[in-house]
């Protein structure tokens, strides 16, 4: 006799979300063109986190989601998945379900990628992203069969095998819930750019108990009818596997005194004007937002240019450097082959006032300019360029990724200087964001930089001179950005 659990996930996006289809930029769709998220997607996420950030022993991951493994005359052997999990449903917020590429409910971004050593936009790379919107929600199941003994309380024994004391397949499905819920297990991509955090709305459980034939008859063909158990608030609460290792989130709370802008089309602000209006992007409810792939960009940018100035080795090649000052970045920033330690939420605008010009007609019309030409440098006959600037306050937020082991927080630590060096530029005004830098929009004011580490928070003044006690802690973190560029220049 046996039993199968299977549990269902009710999450909500509160972030955009982003999971990709065949062609770039674009959403994986159904027959039906309906967004899903593969099961080896949503797998692929759970088994990530598992092995990077939680206490749950590597056999327990190889029991239950298998693997590749060795067998005892070292021939590599692959391990079946236990566990099914199902693709994951979408559903867009008041929208329909049937959607395509085009649809108003989804948020197209737009862009030009950027070459990772210059910083500068690379020639014929404009890029269109679509994402689901905040507030998305995603379903999927996951089962698994288990031992009759084993319930639905967190505080059930874990099940005892030959070889150890073996996770319970619900403490597992709790650990995950609980990582969902604190956002340290995201989902799809962009997750860097602060894409992928989503809320545990609801998750149940149901009980199959294969105890005769027509239990199995009635699992075959009623599986999804009949009433399942809510374990809602039990999985919310469960964190005995979840590392306690800090999370270091760093921000500036502050405002655009002068206006920030991006040259993003504005259809609707084009629409009202009768001609073309570019501006900052804007979300499903009409909030302005500069995306945090942007801020990165310009992260990563200056990050290059302080790396070029601290590497302890003078004697390399400019060749030799520029190789050393990309792997660096990488540590950072990630690549196509590894995942950056830093992750950039879009910065929202609050408390917006568009910028107008007052003409002499007694109308209120957005700042207008003429267009230059590039070649000659002179004003384009009949080209003028309309654009929508927007004051208002924002939170610029970043958040490092710590590793389970107390030599991991020592290592993230080590990359935390260069962080605050370049958010307290930020918040001086001597690093602009967006647009139009040069005639002075996208300065940014924040009067301190702020460290959340471990439950403690660090403030470092950006209007002044630092105190002694932050000068000593500047210095600390200092000493150890050194350390972490020495140790890594001898790889």
């Amino acid at each position: 006799m046996s039993t199968r659990r299977r549990f269902t996930f009710t999450l909500r996006a509160k972030t955009p979300i982003h999971f990709g289809g065949n062609l770039q930029g674009a959403l994986l769709l159904d027959g039906d063109d309906k967004p899903f998220v593969s099961g080896n997607s949503i797998g692929g996420a759970l088994r990530s986190w598992l092995n990077a950030s939680s206490e749950v022993i590597s056999a327990d991951i190889m029991y239950y989601l298998g693997g590749p493994k060795k067998s005892i005359d070292e021939k590599e052997e692959f391990e079946e998945s236990r566990v099914y999990i199902s693709d994951g449903h979408l559903k867009l917020p008041d929208n329909p379900l049937v959607i395509d590429q085009g649809n108003a409910g989804l948020l197209a971004m737009e862009g030009t990628a950027v070459d990772p050593k210059t910083g500068s936009a690379l020639n014929n790379h404009k890029y269109t992203r679509y994402d689901l919107p905040q507030g998305t929600e995603l379903v999927f199941t996951v089962e698994c069969d288990t031992n009759p003994e084993e319930t639905t309380s967190p505080k059930e024994a874990d099940i005892t095998d030959a070889a150890h004391v073996r996770l319970s397949f619900t403490k597992l499905i709790y650990t995950w819930a609980t990582a969902i819920h604190r956002g340290e297990l995201r989902f799809g991509g962009q997750k860097s750019n602060g894409h992928g955090r989503f809320s545990l709305e609801h998750l149940t459980c149901r009980e199959f108990l294969f105890d005769s034939s027509e239990a199995l008859e009635q699992f075959i063909f009623n599986r999804h009818k009949g009433e399942e158990k809510d374990c809602t608030e039990d999985a919310r609460k469960y964190a005995e596997y979840i590392s306690g290792h800090p999370t270091i989130e760093l921000s500036l709370k502050g405002h655009f005194p002068y206006g920030v802008y991006q040259s993003y089309t504005d259809r609707e602000q084009s629409k009202e004007h009768g001609t073309q209006v570019t501006g900052l992007l804007r979300s499903v409810d009409e909030t302005y937002y500069l995306p945090g792939s942007s801020i990165k960009g310009i992260l990563r940018h200056e990050m290059r240019r302080l790396l070029f100035r601290m590497l302890p080795d003078q004697e390399r090649s400019i060749a030799e450097r520029e190789i050393r000052v990309d792997t660096l970045l990488q540590e950072w920033f990630g690549s196509q082959d590894k995942i950056g330690s830093v992750m950039v939420s879009n910065v929202v605008i609050d408390e917006v006032s568009e910028m107008n010009i007052e003409r002499i007609n007694n109308q209120n019309t957005k700042p207008t300019y003429n267009r230059i030409d590039r070649i000659t440098g002179g004003v384009i006959d009949g080209a003028l360029k309309t654009q929508n600037e927007v004051r208002g306050n924002a939170e610029i937020r970043l958040e490092l990724r710590v590793g389970k082991d107390v030599e991991d927080v020592k290592y993230a630590e080590g990359k935390l200087f260069p962080l605050i060096y370049l958010l307290r530029n930020i918040g001086s005004g001597l690093l602009p964001l967006g647009g139009r830098t040069v005639i002075g929009l996208g300065q940014f004011e924040a009067k301190e930089t702020e460290v959340y580490l471990n439950g403690d928070i660090l403030r470092f003044s950006n209007t002044g001179p630092l105190d002694e006690k932050n000068q000593a802690e500047l210095k600390d973190y200092y000493d150890l950005f050194v350390a972490f560029l020495n140790k890594e220049g001898e790889a």
